[in-house]
């Protein structure tokens, strides 16, 4: 397993930039099921974001 997070400070086209970019790289390594190596695993992917309730 691997994990991570983080802090951001973006605009609201940065964010959108960033999250465009984060689809790009996951469609990079997506495959369909029939052409995975044999020693390659499915690995779930999620993505969350959102705004500091506090405002900060």
């Amino acid at each position: 397993m691997a994990a991570t997070r983080g802090t951001l400070g973006l605009t609201r086209d940065e964010f959108t930039q960033f999250f465009d970019e984060y689809r790009a790289l996951l469609k990079r390594y997506w495959r369909p099921q029939e052409d995975m190596p044999p020693d390659a695993r499915r690995i779930l992917v999620r993505f969350i974001a959102f705004p500091d309730p506090d405002g900060n």
